[in-house]
C-alpha cells in the first residue's frame, strides 16, 4: 500500500500501518482507495486493481445505474383494468392488476406510503361505480421473468426474507412472517400464526427446541414453489418469536389480498383470485398507480440495504438492453449496467463482474478502483442525479446500516456498507476541510469482522486527521 505523493507524513504512515497490521492479524485481503473528487487525484490505493467480493456495495452500482438511466423522478407504474363491461354497477368480466415490478407496494420500509395502493384500488372501484365483479381478480406479473430468485444465491439464503424473489408484481416486501413459540427442550417449536395469512403456502416445521445454544431458525424454499420448510433450533420457553421468510408467489398472494380488500370495502367478488405470468389483455384501464419517485426508493434501499429493491431496479433496466437479449431478466439488466459503465468510464466486464443487483451473490467481483471510478463519475456532474445519489447514502455514526460505524467520531462520511460471512466493506464519500473524497474499503477472507471494522475506522480517522486537502497526489490515475 502507498499514499501517493512526494513524501509521507506521520499520519500517512500511521494509516498505512493500520491496514497492513490488520491484513497480517486477520490473514485477509484489504482493498483501499481514496480519491479527491474535484480533480480525480488518487491519494491511497492498496490492492486497488485486485478483484474483491463486495457484498452490498453492489447496491452503489445499481443505484448509480438506475438513477442515471431512468432519472430520479421516474416512478414504477401499476395498472388496474378490466376485460369486460361495466353495467349498472356490475363488472361483467375480470379485474386485472398489471404489475410493473414496483418493489414498494405495501412496503414495511415506507410506513407513510404503505397503504396508498390499497386506498387507490378501493377508490377506483368507487369512482367507476363497481359494486360487483362476476369474473376473477387476476394479478398480471408478466413485466419481469418468472425466475425471481437468482440461481447464484446460496441455498441457505433462499427462503429467507433477504433472499426473496422479485417478480413483475411484488407486495409487502415479498415477505411473510412466521410467529413461533417454544416449550421444553426436545420438543418442536409451535407455529402460532402467519403474518400476513397466506393459505396457499404449505409449511413444514422442523424447528427443534434446545436447552441452550445459538438461535439458528431459518426457512428454506425457492421462488414460486408454495412449500416452505422451517429448520434449525430455538431456545426453550419463548412466548413469541418472529421468523422473517420470503413470500412465495407474491402475485398469487396479491390476488387473494386484493379480493379480500375489495370484499371488505363492499364489492361483491364472485370469481377466483389467481396469478398470471403471461400478459393478460386489458380492454379498459381504470387506474394507473405511481410509486414514489426513484430517488425516494433508492434512498430507502441504501439506508436499509434492501435486496429486493435492488433486484427490481436491475430488472427495470432490462428493456434498455440490446436485441441480443430477450426478456426482462436479471442477466439482461446487468448487461445494461456493465455496458453503460464501460461507455462512461472505460470499465470492462473484467473490471466489474456482476451476477445480481443486490450483492447477495458471492459471484460478484470488482476492484476498489472500479468502484472509485463510478463514485467519481457520479459526483462529477453536479446535477439532480448527483444530488439524489449522494442523498441516498447514510451518514456514518448516525443513520441507516452505518449507524454504529464510527459512532461519536468527528468525521463526515456518507457511506454504504456491505457485509457477509468473510466480507466487509464501506464505500461512498467523505467531506473534509471543504473537499469531497471518494472512499472505498473492502475486506475479504477473514474469520472475524470485528478487527477489520476497527481497522477501517482507525484508518479513516488517521488519514483524515492530517491536512488532506494539502497532500500532494498523483493526478488522475486510472
Amino acid at each position: 500500500m502507498a499514499i501517493l505523493g512526494q513524501s509521507l507524513s506521520a499520519q500517512d504512515k500511521g494509516a498505512i500501518g493500520i491496514i497492513k497490521k490488520a491484513e497480517r492479524q486477520t490473514k485477509s485481503r484489504i482493498g483501499v482507495e481514496i480519491r479527491r473528487c474535484r480533480d480525480d487525484s488518487l491519494f491511497v490505493s492498496n490492492r486497488g486493481n485486485e478483484q474483491f467480493c463486495p457484498a452490498s456495495l453492489v447496491k452503489l452500482v445499481t443505484s448509480a445505474s438506475i438513477l442515471r438511466l431512468k432519472g430520479p423522478e421516474m416512478p414504477f407504474y401499476t395498472k388496474v383494468g378490466i376485460d369486460g363491461k361495466i353495467r349498472k354497477g356490475i363488472l361483467d368480466g375480470n379485474l386485472i392488476i398489471k404489475g410493473g415490478g414496483d418493489p414498494s407496494l405495501a412496503s414495511n420500509y415506507l410506513p407513510t406510503d404503505s397503504g396508498r395502493f390499497a386506498y387507490a384500488l378501493v377508490d377506483a372501484m368507487k369512482q367507476w361505480g363497481i359494486k360487483e365483479i362476476t369474473g376473477d381478480i387476476i394479478i398480471d406479473a408478466s413485466a419481469f421473468d418468472r425466475e425471481g430468485v437468482n440461481e447464484s444465491w446460496l441455498d441457505e439464503d433462499k427462503g429467507n426474507y433477504f433472499g426473496a424473489g422479485v417478480y413483475g408484481f411484488n407486495i409487502n416486501d415479498n415477505r411473510i412472517d412466521v410467529i413461533l413459540a417454544t416449550g421444553q427442550a426436545g420438543s418442536e417449536a409451535r407455529i402460532l400464526r402467519i403474518e400476513p395469512p397466506h393459505p396457499e403456502v404449505r409449511w413444514e416445521n422442523r424447528i427443534k427446541v434446545i436447552r441452550r445454544g445459538k438461535d439458528t431458525a431459518g426457512c428454506y424454499g425457492e421462488g414460486l414453489n408454495l412449500k416452505r420448510t422451517l429448520t434449525g433450533v430455538l431456545p426453550t420457553n419463548i412466548a413469541s418469536y418472529r421468523l422473517k421468510t420470503d413470500l412465495p408467489d407474491p402475485a398469487l398472494y396479491g390476488a387473494a389480498w386484493a379480493k379480500g380488500l375489495l370484499s371488505a370495502a363492499g364489492t361483491l367478488c364472485q370469481g377466483e383470485s389467481r396469478a398470471s405470468y403471461q400478459a393478460v389483455p386489458i380492454t379498459q384501464e381504470l387506474l394507473i398507480y405511481e410509486s414514489l419517485p426513484l430517488d425516494s426508493l433508492v434512498r430507502v434501499m441504501n439506508f436499509r440495504s434492501l435486496n429486493h429493491f435492488a433486484e427490481a431496479f436491475v430488472k427495470q433496466l432490462a428493456p434498455l438492453a440490446s436485441k441480443n437479449h430477450r426478456g426482462n431478466t436479471t442477466e439482461r439488466g446487468l448487461s445494461v449496467v456493465q455496458n453503460y459503465w464501460a461507455s462512461q468510464t472505460g470499465l470492462q466486464h473484467t473490471d466489474i463482474s456482476l451476477s445480481d443487483g443486490s450483492g447477495l451473490s458471492r459471484r460478484n467481483h470488482f476492484s476498489p478502483n472500479a468502484l472509485s471510478q463510478i463514485l467519481i463519475d457520479m459526483i462529477s456532474r453536479g446535477d439532480l442525479v448527483t444530488a439524489s445519489f449522494m442523498n441516498s447514502l447514510p451518514l456514518a455514526g448516525r443513520e441507516g446500516t452505518v449507524k454504529s460505524f464510527m459512532k461519536d467520531e468527528a468525521i463526515e462520511a456518507y457511506l454504504k456498507s456491505g457485509s457477509m460471512r468473510g466480507i466487509l466493506g464501506y464505500a461512498g464519500y467523505v467531506r473534509f476541510q471543504g473537499e469531497w473524497y471518494s472512499v472505498v474499503l473492502i475486506g475479504n477472507d477473514f474469520s472475524s469482522s470485528t478487527p477489520v471494522r476497527r481497522a477501517f475506522s482507525d484508518f479513516l480517522l488517521s488519514f483524515f486527521s492530517s491536512a488532506a486537502s494539502t497532500k500532494e497526489a498523483r493526478p488522475r490515475e486510472k
